[in-house]
């Protein structure tokens, strides 16, 4: 039995990143081992080099191609060719992925005004929530069901935030805030309050 809930409830991996020398965790000295504080450092630097890429790719659509492209290609030869190269490939992956991420968006803003910007202010919002629970210690690593709800509600919270600020220069909605608002409080007064 293992002492990680997810191994239990899924068992193991069959991502091949994993499966060579996943197991020989004795290999590693204890210098090399992962640690929460260095994931969490590590996700931030690729989640800035994400969000780069998708500025780039927001203001250049062109670049969606090439960056979708280059981006599948460094995952393949991470995943196949050299996964002990993943801390140098990860950088340029999420910069490539992040172009891409940009161009689909701008093509998704064009079709349905607002929706772009709220995916991806979404998107980008709950992982940087997320990391900053993690890195302050208000979600420990084993409460799973907290740290959900917690990062998807920092989240959305952040959007409200960004759109409430944009509706003052002309560029939001406020009737969507409080009518989204309603909803988020709704949702709130069920969960504690079952039928």
């Amino acid at each position: 039995m293992s002492k990680h809930s997810a191994l239990n409830t899924f068992g193991r991996s069959g991502n091949p990143a994993f499966t060579r020398n996943f197991e020989n965790a004795e290999t590693f000295s204890q210098t090399e081992r992962m640690t929460l504080d260095g994931a969490v450092n590590k996700t931030a630097i690729l989640l800035a080099l994400c969000f780069g890429g998708a500025f780039a790719g927001w203001n250049v659509p062109a670049l969606m191609v090439p960056g979708a492209l280059i981006g599948f290609v460094l995952a393949l030869v991470t995943i196949f060719r050299s996964p002990a190269k993943a801390g140098s490939t990860a950088p340029f992956y999420a910069a490539f992925q992040g172009m891409a991420l940009g161009g689909i968006t701008v093509f998704a803003e064009m079709q349905y005004p607002g929706i772009g910007i709220q995916a991806i202010g979404l998107t980008f919002g709950i992982l940087a929530s997320l990391l900053f629970c993690y890195k302050s210690g208000i979600i420990k690593p084993t409460e799973n069901f907290r740290l959900m709800i917690f990062s998807a509600t920092m989240g959305i919270a952040l959007l409200y935030f960004v759109s409430f600020i944009m509706s003052f220069f002309g560029s939001g909605n406020r009737t969507f805030i409080f009518c989204q608002l309603y909803y988020v409080l709704l949702w709130i007064w069920n969960w504690f309050h079952p039928l």
